[in-house]
C-alpha cells in the first residue's frame, strides 16, 4: 500500500523532482482516484492508453478504458479499493483508444491517505510486446529444434524407405515446427535425369485441414501422433495428396526452376513475383499453389531427390528462415534415404547369400551323392567282372553237357535250369555293368520326351515288338531335366523292360508325361481286360511297391538313380484305370524359366 502524507515547504523541491521523474519515466505510471477517474498519468501511460496528451487523459473515467483493460481487470482495480490487496497481471493483450494492439504487464496497489483510508489506485503499466515477440520466436526455435530432434530419433530407428519419407514430410508440415501446409517428395530415377513423384503429406483441402489442425491443437502431440493422425484422415477421406503427384515426372535437364534447384543444389523459393518457365508453371498449376519452397536432397555430393513445400491452405508467406530450415530437414532426409537404400541393398544381399548358401549345400549334397554313385559303380563293376567269368564257364560246361546227354535223359531238365539261370544272372550282370559305365558320365541338360522315345526304340530292338505294344501320350511342350544321361536312360529302360517282361500279354502300357508343380512326371497305366487287373496290380506292387525284398537288382538300381536325381517313383491307385506307376523328377529350372 502507498500512504499519502501532507508535505511542508522544504519538501517541495524534492516532490517536484519526483514528479518530473515520473513524467519522463519509460514505464507508464497512472493514479486513479476514489471516483474512478485518472488523477495522474505520465506521458508513457497516456500514450499506452491511446490519448494524444497527458492533459487529454487527465480526469477520464476508468470505464472509458474498459475495452483496453477488459472487464475482469477493471473489476479487480475497483475491488482493490475495498480489499487493498495489490496484484500484478503478466502479459495480457489489449487494444488502446488509437486502435493499437499490443501485450502489456500491469501492476496495481492501493493508495492510502494519512488518515489510513483508501483514496485511489496507483498503477504501473508496461508494453511488453517486444518481450512477447522474442519469447514467441524463442519458442518457435525450440519447437523447430524439437521437431528436428524427433525426426532424428524416428528416422534413426526407421529402416523402410517409405517409413523414413513419411516421418520427414510429417516433420515439415508439423505446426509445432516449420509448419508448412503441405510437403511433396520427388526422387531421382536410376538414370539421374528424371524426378518422380514419390510421396506427399498434408491436407487435400481447407475442410480437411480444419479437422486435422483442430485435432492437433487439442494437446502437444508428438511426431508419431501427428503421422498417425494424417494416416487416419487419409484413410477416412479415401483421398491422398500422394495421388496428386503419382506418376508425375520432371526432367531436370530442361532448364526449369526444378532443374535449376537440382543443378545448383541450393534451396529456392518461388514467389508470386517469380517469372515461371512453362514446365514449372504447368507443375505448380497441378499442385494448385504458385508460392513454394524447394530444396534438393544431396548426399555425398550426389543429388537423390527434391523436397517441395507450400502453404496452399493458409497462403502464408514463405520466409528466408523457412527456406533455411527446410534445407536442414532436406539434409536429414537425404541422409535417411541413403541409409535406407544401403539397408535395402544389404538386405537383398543377405537374401542372395542365403540363397547361394542353400544352393551350395544342395550342390555339396549332390557331390556327395555323385561320389556315392561313383563308388557303387566301381564296386558293382568289379563284382560283375569277377562273377562273369565263373558264370560263363558254368554256362559253357552246362551247354556242353546238355549236348552230350542222351535224348530222354533225366539230367536234361536240371541242365536246362542251370543254363536258364546262368543266362538270367549274366543279364543282370550286363545291367549292372551298364550302370557302372553310366556313373562315369557328367551331368548335362536332358529332355524327358526324347528320352522315352529312345527307350522305346531300345525295347523294340531287344524285344522285337516293344514299341508296337506301347501307347504314347506325351506332353506337347518340352520337359527339361538335368542329370546323367546314361544313368537316367538306364533307369527308365529297366523300368519299362521289367514291365514288358512280366505284364500279361493282353495288357497294353500307356505312357503319358506332363509338368506338375515344378516337376516333370511320367505315368504308366495299362489297358487290360478286367480279368487281368489283379495280375497287373500284382506285378506293379511287387516291383515298385513299398516292399523292397522282392525287387530285382536292376529295379533297385533304377530307383536309387531316380532318387539320386532328386526324384521319386511309386505306384498310385486309380479307381478307373487301376494302379498307375509314376516317375517324377524336378524340372531343370533355368531352361524352364527361359
Amino acid at each position: 500500500m502507498i500512504s499519502v502524507e501532507y508535505r511542508n515547504s522544504t519538501d517541495d523541491s524534492v516532490f517536484d523532482g519526483f514528479q518530473q521523474s515520473l513524467q519522463s519515466n519509460p514505464v507508464g505510471v497512472f493514479v486513479i482516484n476514489i471516483e474512478g477517474r485518472l488523477e495522474h498519468v505520465n506521458e508513457r501511460a497516456s500514450k499506452i492508453f491511446g490519448y494524444d496528451s497527458v492533459e487529454e487523459a487527465h480526469g477520464k473515467p476508468l470505464s472509458q478504458l474498459e475495452f483496453f483493460f477488459s472487464q475482469p481487470i477493471v473489476a479487480r482495480i475497483n475491488q482493490l479499493l475495498i480489499d487493498r490487496e495489490p496484484f500484478k497481471i503478466h502479459c495480457f493483450p489489449g487494444t488502446n483508444l488509437a486502435g493499437h494492439f499490443a501485450h502489456y504487464c500491469l501492476s496495481c496497489n492501493c493508495s492510502l491517505a494519512s488518515e489510513g483510508h483508501a483514496n485511489g489506485v496507483f498503477g504501473i503499466i508496461e508494453d511488453v510486446s517486444d518481450q512477447v515477440k522474442r519469447q514467441q520466436e524463442l519458442k518457435s526455435r525450440v519447437d523447430e529444434l524439437s521437431i528436428l530432434s524427433q525426426i532424428s530419433q524416428e528416422v534413426s530407428s526407421a529402416i523402410d524407405t517409405e517409413e523414413v519419407l513419411k516421418v520427414i514430410l510429417t516433420g515439415v508440415t508439423a505446426r509445432q515446427g516449420l509448419g508448412f501446409n503441405r510437403a511433396f517428395l520427388f526422387l531421382l530415377d536410376d538414370d539421374s535425369k528424371m524426378l518422380t513423384g514419390r510421396l506427399a503429406i498434408g491436407p487435400t483441402d481447407a475442410a480437411e485441414a480444419g479437422k486435422i489442425w483442430s485435432s492437433l491443437e487439442q494437446d502437444d502431440r508428438s511426431l508419431p501422433d501427428i503421422l498417425s493422425l494424417y494416416q487416419e484422415e487419409s484413410e477416412r477421406s479415401n483421398r491422398s495428396l500422394t495421388d496428386l503427384i503419382s506418376g508425375m515426372r520432371i526432367d531436370i535437364t530442361n532448364g526449369s526452376l526444378f532443374a535449376r534447384a537440382m543443378q545448383e543444389r541450393t534451396p529456392l523459393v518461388v514467389g508470386w513475383e517469380t517469372e515461371l518457365d512453362r514446365v514449372t508453371d504447368r507443375i505448380l498449376n497441378r499442385l494448385g499453389e504458385k508460392q513454394v519452397a524447394m530444396t534438393p536432397l544431396v548426399t555425398r555430393d550426389r543429388p537423390i531427390g527434391l523436397l517441395l513445400a507450400d502453404n496452399a491452405i493458409t497462403h502464408e508467406e514463405i520466409t528466408d528462415h523457412d527456406r533455411q530450415f527446410l534445407k536442414l530437414i532436406a539434409d536429414q532426409t537425404a541422409a535417411a534415404v541413403e541409409r535406407s537404400y544401403l539397408y535395402r541393398d544389404l538386405r537383398e544381399r543377405a537374401v542372395e547369400l542365403e540363397r547361394m548358401n542353400r544352393k551350395l549345400a544342395e550342390t555339396q549334397h549332390q557331390i556327395i551323392e555323385a561320389e556315392k554313385m561313383s563308388v557303387i559303380g566301381e564296386i558293382t563293376s568289379a563284382v560283375a567282372h569277377e562273377l562273369r567269368n565263373p558264370l560263363t564257364i558254368i554256362g559253357g560246361f552246362a551247354n556242353l553237357m546238355n549236348k552230350n546227354l542222351d535224348p530222354g535223359s533225366s539230367d536234361t531238365e536240371y541242365l536246362s535250369i542251370i543254363i536258364s539261370e546262368t543266362q538270367r544272372a549274366e543279364a543282370v550282370l550286363t545291367d549292372v555293368l551298364d550302370f557302372s559305365k553310366a556313373s562315369k558320365i557328367k551331368d548335362r541338360p536332358l529332355e524327358l520326351n526324347s528320352m522315352i522315345h529312345q527307350v522305346c526304340d531300345m525295347l523294340s530292338v531287344r524285344m522285337g515288338n516293344g514299341r508296337g505294344r506301347i501307347r504314347l501320350g506325351l506332353s506337347d511342350s518340352e520337359l527339361p531335366l538335368w542329370g546323367n544321361p546314361d544313368q537316367l536312360l538306364h533307369a527308365y529302360y529297366q523300368i519299362l523292360y521289367a514291365l514288358m517282361q512280366d505284364l500279361p500279354a493282353e495288357a497294353v502300357p500307356k505312357i503319358s508325361t506332363y509338368s506338375l508343380s515344378g516337376d516333370c512326371r511320367m505315368e504308366i497305366c495299362c489297358d487290360h481286360a478286367p480279368q487281368h487287373r489283379g495280375d497287373v496290380e500284382k506285378t506293379l506292387m511287387q516291383y515298385f511297391g513299398s516292399n523292397n525284398n522282392t525287387k530285382r537288382l536292376s529295379l533297385i538300381v533304377a530307383e536309387e538313380t531316380v532318387k539320386h536325381h532328386g526324384g521319386n517313383l511309386g505306384v498310385e491307385s486309380n479307381p478307373e484305370e487301376g494302379p498307375v506307376l509314376f516317375v517324377q523328377l524336378p524340372l531343370h529350372k533355368e531352361i524352364a524359366d527361359a
